[in-house]
């Protein structure tokens, strides 16, 4: 818990303000209700109660209610995939991965829980999977740059969750391997095929013949132009699908049932202004065009 971070960019978007939440904060957010480990927890004792009281149990009331205090950490809460997490021997609660990682898989059209690329369904070749080419890929770009929180309900408390990076970082990396491989295909070092193969990214030939025409200096400015649109609108085409399936995941039946829904609801909400406030930043930031 005292590792989730948040991200906030300056007015020139240029420096990254990363504020760790110490134990005021937590307390704080407690009395408000909007801890997501105390909410969590609030959720196991629920389900167990549901499952006490409402499914039979041996005993009188007072026996099954201390059951349900005594026990209700150990049971978890369901997640997207119908399993149990955040329990006594079972996977810790992540909200983000499993929320992803369910609207990913309902986007091409097989089992929320399943994780690798996709096969030949009906949507295998729903155009998420050319950007993400896994589940695991899309909550990775997610994780990476806003962090990841990870909940264990029993005695042991919250496991140790990880901070983000904020998305600049991925928009650099693309950004400097298309100018490796747009220098390379200029420098006739490669060929087209190969070239588009390898970064998607389509550029006329006769936009080549122009480029290996002009002067170093200009024929440097030039590539670094295309690659900096390149790595922008790549961006934000993650960007934009991450967002769909993040709605998506939420719709799934096992979430929407669950007691944890309201806790999984409100984090994902949470995730998607924040998702959409750096999509705005993306947009105006002068130091990336």
């Amino acid at each position: 818990m005292y590792n989730v971070v948040t991200k906030q960019l300056d007015e020139a978007f240029r420096l990254f303000d990363v504020n760790f939440k110490d134990c005021q904060q937590i307390e704080r957010e407690v009395a408000l209700g909007q801890n997501p480990y105390h909410n969590l927890v609030q959720a196991g004792v629920s389900d167990r109660m549901r499952v006490e009281l409402g499914f039979g149990g041996s005993g009188t009331i007072d026996d099954r209610m201390r059951t349900v205090r005594t026990e209700s950490a150990k049971n978890g809460v369901v997640m997207a995939d119908g399993k149990r997490y955040g329990g006594e021997g079972q996977p810790p609660v992540e909200p983000t991965k499993n929320v992803l990682q369910a609207g990913y898989n309902l986007l091409v059209d097989r089992g929320v829980g399943e994780s690798g690329e996709p096969g030949s369904g009906a949507n295998a070749k729903h155009p998420i999977t050319v950007l993400f080419k896994s589940p695991d890929e899309l909550v990775k770009f997610i994780t990476d740059i806003y962090g990841n929180q990870a909940f264990t309900l029993t005695k042991t408390g919250p496991t140790q969750s990880k901070p983000g990076t904020g998305y600049l970082k991925n928009y650099i990396e693309t950004r400097d391997n298309t100018i490796d491989e747009l220098q390379k295909y200029v420098r006739k070092e490669t060929d087209r095929k190969a070239f588009e193969e390898k970064t998607r990214l389509l550029v006329p030939p006769a936009a080549i013949d122009e480029m290996r025409q002009l002067p170093p200096y200009e024929q440097s400015i030039a590539i670094d132009d295309q690659a900096r649109t390149f790595a922008l609108d790549q961006l934000k085409l993650k960007y934009d699908y991450a967002l769909q399936a993040l709605q998506t995941g939420l719709q799934e039946p096992n979430i929407a049932q669950s007691e944890a829904y309201e806790v999984v609801s409100r984090e994902a909400t949470k995730l998607r202004y924040t998702m959409l406030d750096d999509i705005q930043h993306i947009n105006t930031a002068q130091f990336l065009r």
